[in-house]
């Protein structure tokens, strides 16, 4: 009988771990876009205007910018509001940027009240995108980057500015189920 009662219990935990990575890790809301072509792991997309929540990954305090900007969406904000957690986490320029949810947009945004955290919004831009998995690092990145130069040179495709990245999975995910995301900004003529 102590079995079946510890099983039962085991099982309920289980499943309520289930629902809540369900819930919060494979519902999120994603960024829109449109691809306007695609092959394999790379494509060029149109992203319309976003508002974004963004702090400088270089605070003078140390604290993380994902730490500064987690704690915005858990309510670090004039209207003391939980948001919804979004994808990708976009990191460029030494900024790390979540994407505002539409129905916080609908409502309106509140003001952070953390430190060195702003509301901005992105310009529509088009971009190369080259998606690898694994966990991102140094090495994976610039492989990344290489791969995604190498595929627009031989589609003729010119970029302008500097590479960001977009990563869309908690820390926690295995490495082969990580979706990450190398873009480079296409120039008038591309």
């Amino acid at each position: 009988m102590l079995i079946k009662i510890i099983l039962t219990g085991v099982l309920a935990v289980v499943l309520v771990g289930i629902y809540w990575l369900a819930s919060n890790l494979f519902f999120l809301e994603t960024a829109q876009y449109e691809v306007s072509m695609k092959e394999g792991d790379f494509e060029v997309r149109d992203y319309s205007e976003l508002a974004v929540v963004t702090a400088s990954m270089q605070s003078p305090e140390g604290d993380s910018a994902f730490r500064r900007l987690f704690q915005f969406i858990q309510g670090e904000n004039a209207r003391q509001e939980k948001i919804s957690m979004t994808t990708p986490v976009f990191v460029e320029d030494g900024k790390m940027s979540f994407v505002v949810p539409d129905e916080t947009l609908r409502k309106g945004v509140p003001d952070p009240t953390g430190e060195d955290v702003v509301l901005e919004d992105r310009a529509a831009i088009r971009v190369a995108v080259h998606r690898f998995s694994g966990h991102a690092n140094e090495t994976s990145r610039r492989e990344a980057l290489a791969a995604l130069k190498n595929w627009m040179a031989e589609k003729g495709l010119e970029s302008e500015g500097e590479a960001f990245f977009a990563y869309y999975d908690a820390p926690f995910v295995p490495g082969p189920f990580r979706r990450n995301e190398v873009m480079l900004r296409l120039g008038p003529d591309s």
